[in-house]
């Protein structure tokens, strides 16, 4: 996507790259590397939904890494020492500017999509449940105020993580650590959701894609 925007707007006839530098910036490559390197595995890990050693987190931190590398994130930045993009993460977010009317929308958008998703069964009741969920962990992880910044605060609480969080973490530990075999097994049940969460999405879809079919720039090995 990043690669996308950049070509797109490096076509205007208005952007000045001597003036501007280059689309997509170092600083908005740098916070969605971390965002997906280190808050959303945090994220699972602080609703009980994931355990990873210090081993395991590194692994996905370099994986990140590779990956980021690849998009044109500046080596001098690229890590996989937690302590350190950790700290990178909050720097980059605490220096960027209060929430725009886009930001605002996108937050809207994002907060009522579950009411528009299709789900084999009771679509409706199914969407807001789903929805009820997602803003109650907003809520446990962005606060109340930043909600109502955001225009979504409307009584919501964090009941969903907090009354979730002490069965899930003891479920999740002990399927970790305490019982053989289970690592593969949570392995396999952990694709079997992303696949599930996909169908919901695409719901009488057809989301086939082939890249070497559909890409208009050759395949190459």
């Amino acid at each position: 996507v990043h690669a996308l925007v950049r070509r797109h707007i490096r076509q205007q006839a208005d952007w000045d790259t001597g003036q501007h530098g280059l689309p997509v910036n170092q600083t908005d490559m740098i916070v969605t590397w971390l965002g997906f390197a280190v808050a959303g595995p945090l994220a699972a890990m602080l609703q009980g939904q994931l355990v990873l050693s210090a081993r395991d987190f590194k692994a996905y931190l370099h994986l990140h890494k590779y990956a980021h590398w690849l998009i044109g994130v500046d080596p001098d930045f690229l890590s996989d020492d937690l302590a350190y993009c950790a700290w990178l993460l909050a720097n980059n977010t605490r220096t960027q500017p209060g929430p725009t009317e886009v930001c605002v929308q996108m937050a809207h958008a994002l907060a009522e999509y579950k009411l528009h998703q299709q789900y084999p069964r009771f679509s409706s009741i199914r969407g807001r449940w789903e929805q009820h969920k997602q803003l109650s962990r907003s809520h446990y992880f962005l606060g109340a105020h930043s909600l109502r910044t955001l225009g979504l605060s409307r009584g919501h609480t964090p009941w969903w993580p907090l009354i979730s969080l002490p069965g899930r973490s003891a479920l999740s530990l002990g399927r970790r650590f305490l019982i053989p075999g289970q690592k593969a097994l949570l392995a396999r049940k952990g694709r079997e959701q992303q696949q599930k969460a996909l169908d919901e999405i695409y719901l009488g879809l057809d989301r086939h894609w082939a890249p070497e079919k559909n890409s208009t720039v050759a395949m190459r090995a």
